[in-house]
């Protein structure tokens, strides 16, 4: 297992550092679901202890407090049981969710209605009402008549994780938000932040890694899995030629004639336009 440790720490962006976790999300998922990518990776020297490593740091920086040792409205025992909550929260609420859906639909819709299937709902509310209700599918009076198929949700719940310690565990979190007092304000600038901290320990990991699968990792659909490729650009659609209108065909003008009336004759018995000869040469007309 490679050491990720060096002797000057990493100046990030605070963008820049969260973005790293979500790329080492993507591609611990990947390789631990994938062996083919795994296999590839191999050649390189990632083994198990490396994606354990890289799952332990994950960890590290999700629940690492934003501040050290400063008790502010960002930082203490309120801080760190929120963060803790929302951690809870995001993983907890996708197995129960999953499971009861499928398996269990009337509990399902009784468990994740109104506020706590409401995403805009603060974590605190929408974990205490999904810990009530889980309590109520248990024991409520009112839910006497599907206590058997309540029970087996529950069953189904205990299987996928969400046990009664991590029940307790988050009822514990719900009561030290609930019951701990207002911090004291202070000016004084924070100090060092751990979370960054851990977030550059993850940053250096999947920075190491992602760049070593670039070295042995050829094909493209196995890059975009790991979150370091691109899909290509469709190529734009060329547009048909709009259709040509018919030329007009050219007409030549026809003149129009009209019949030529004769004219009278003369008087001398000579029609227009004849011509009179005189025996011996006279004049003609």
């Amino acid at each position: 297992m490679r050491s990720i440790k060096t002797n000057q720490p990493l100046s990030l962006h605070p963008s820049t550092a969260e973005n790293g976790l979500q790329r080492a999300l993507m591609f611990l998922r990947t390789v631990g679901t994938d062996p083919a990518i795994r296999t590839e990776l191999q050649t390189v020297g990632f083994g198990e202890d490396d994606l354990k490593q890289g799952w332990t740091l994950v960890l590290k920086a999700c629940s690492a407090p934003q501040t050290a040792a400063r008790f502010t409205p960002d930082a203490g025992p309120v801080a760190d049981a929120t963060q803790k909550l929302e951690a809870w929260q995001s993983t907890m609420y996708l197995r129960a969710h999953a499971a009861l859906r499928r398996l269990h639909p009337e509990q399902d819709a009784f468990v994740f209605a109104d506020a706590v299937g409401d995403a805009s709902t603060a974590p605190l509310v929408s974990v205490s009402l999904f810990l009530s209700r889980l309590d109520a599918l248990e024991s409520s009076p009112e839910r006497k008549s599907t206590r058997k198929s309540d029970h087996a949700a529950l069953a189904t719940l205990e299987r996928r994780g969400v046990t009664k310690e991590e029940r307790k565990q988050a009822k514990h979190l719900v009561h030290v938000i609930e019951t701990t007092p207002a911090p004291e304000l202070t000016t004084e600038p924070p100090s060092p932040d751990a979370r960054m901290a851990a977030l550059a320990d993850v940053y250096a990991w999947v920075q190491d890694w992602t760049d070593s699968a670039r070295a042995v990792i050829t094909r493209r659909d196995h890059l975009i899995r790991l979150g370091i490729g691109k899909r290509r650009a469709r190529a734009a659609a060329v547009p048909a030629p709009a259709p040509q209108p018919a030329p007009v065909p050219v007409v030549a003008p026809q003149l129009m004639s009209a019949a030529i009336a004769a004219l009278p004759p003369k008087s001398n018995g000579m029609s227009n336009g004849a011509i009179a000869i005189s025996a011996n040469g006279g004049t003609h007309e």
